[in-house]
């Protein structure tokens, strides 16, 4: 009888993981869909595998060539110069001497990373993350891009993004080096144009200084330029959003991300609201809220939406590494603290960057942890896709997985009548409160397709 084998999973949890699972049996779903926010990315945990075994399996996948699909790569730059307060990932501060040896440690990584499994499909995308990595100088900006060009199999229309700062903009010296060397897309944490609460974060430059730069870099016509804002700010009011999202559609821009805030339990933020020298940040309630203005205000033809918090203003933004990363294909990781997966192993690079160092010294892949592939993970990469494009299309996917995924109709319609999604069809459309809480919807899926079949097979497939 279908629905028996979800019935039975969602039967042998608590109430409390239930309610995290189906959500809040509430009529306001936009503020209250979920009694928590889902903390970091949608997934299923897979098995953590003996450090001893890392540098075999790694070896092993890269000496035969890998599988067919586009894959992406992410090099990690681990120097800020300065700590945001609302960040939680900060690793080094600036240092001319330790940014110089480690461009020369991250360069022989990406050598040594030479395989039968690398040429096997090209990089359709190639995300340099951080940390800040336009804090690099010019000299070591041309150093690294080159090497990306000479020892990475980059297809032709390769995406290669350059994470960015609005302060290290200004250096016409390392935009001329990012753009001479293959750089077609600046991703910038602007978060927030309001000059007071930018500072308050820990934000170097008003905002007349950051309209100008994104101006600038628009004159030269070398890249997509994307910016980031987020939500939810301590301080931060209605109309400084509303005004944000103004000046987005006003000045030249090829693409936004919107992100509401997470406040990281180590931050500074965190610790300052901890200690009332901050006030608190919106809660959740409060930023869907926020967030149903948001897409009123953009949901008029102005803009194209690419994923749930992913916007364009033309068609040179495709926003192709956060497409690809988050839905399954191979994520080669360089430096220290990159993470990415390979056929399926996840792995995080070592972290401390005196670590990282040596172990590429040694002619190892500096890897501090590693899992194994997933039973569920073409499932799992499937699902994550579709939700971040705000739906859910049974058809295609009992065509892939067999007509058990259908289990899920009782789950779903839980959410359309809380009105979560709306049913066209056999394609399940996130609503208004689906696409804030989409995050949420993703892991419930995940964590019920995985009980529905463990269930059927009679034992523990975790």
């Amino acid at each position: 009888m279908r629905g028996k084998y979800l019935e039975d999973y969602l039967e042998s949890l608590d109430k409390e993981k239930l309610e995290v699972i189906v959500g809040l049996n509430n009529p306001d779903s936009l503020r209250f869909g979920f009694p928590q926010a889902k903390a970091m990315h949608p997934g299923l945990m897979p098995n953590m595998i003996e450090k001893t075994k890392h540098q075999d399996i790694w070896s092993d996948i890269n000496s035969k060539k890998g599988e067919p699909g586009k894959r992406v790569a992410y090099i990690h730059i681990p120097f800020c110069k300065s700590k945001c307060l609302y960040c939680g990932f900060f690793q080094n501060f600036c240092n001319d001497d330790a940014e110089n040896i480690y461009i020369d440690k991250l360069i022989e990584e990406i050598k040594q990373s030479q395989s039968p499994y690398l040429e096997t499909n090209p990089l359709q995308a190639v995300y340099l993350g951080g940390g800040t990595p336009s804090c690099l100088s010019p000299a070591n900006c041309t150093r690294l891009l080159q090497a990306i060009q000479k020892y990475l199999p980059l297809a032709n229309d390769c995406e290669l993004t350059f994470e960015s700062r609005i302060n290290d903009l200004s250096n016409e010296a390392r935009l001329e080096a990012m753009f001479a060397n293959g750089v077609n897309r600046i991703s910038i944490g602007v978060q927030t144009f309001d000059t007071k609460l930018r500072q308050l974060m820990g934000r170097i430059d008003p905002k007349e200084k950051v309209i100008e730069c994104l101006e600038n870099l628009s004159k030269y016509d070398q890249a997509a330029i994307v910016i980031d804002l987020i939500y939810g700010f301590p301080t931060q009011t209605e109309e400084m959003i509303m005004e944000d999202l103004k000046i987005v559609k006003t000045i030249a821009l090829d693409g936004f991300d919107i992100y509401h805030l997470k406040t990281h339990p180590n931050s500074p933020l965190q610790k300052a609201i901890e200690n009332k020298r901050l006030p608190p940040a919106a809660t959740m309630a409060e930023k869907a809220v926020i967030f149903a203005k948001i897409e009123e205000f953009l949901n008029n033809g102005e803009v194209n939406r690419l994923s749930v918090c992913h916007w364009s203003k033309n068609h040179r933004e495709r926003s192709l590494y956060n497409t690809l990363s988050k839905s399954g294909p191979s994520v080669i990781p360089f430096g220290s603290g990159a993470g990415g997966n390979l056929d399926g192993y996840s792995m995080f690079l070592e972290r401390d960057i005196t670590s990282y160092m040596k172990r590429i010294d040694s002619g190892e892949k500096p890897i501090a942890f590693m899992t194994s592939p997933h039973w569920m993970r073409d499932l799992s990469g499937i699902v994550v896709r579709q939700i971040e494009s705000s739906y859910l299309n049974l058809e295609q996917l009992t065509t892939s997985f067999g007509e058990e995924i259908r289990e899920i109709e009782s789950l779903l319609k839980i959410w359309q009548d809380r009105g979560l999604v709306t049913r066209k069809g056999d394609i399940y459309f996130l609503e208004a409160s689906g696409r804030f809480w989409n995050a949420n919807i993703t892991q419930s899926l995940l964590e019920c397709f995985q009980g529905i079949f463990s269930n059927i097979s009679g034992k523990n497939l975790a």
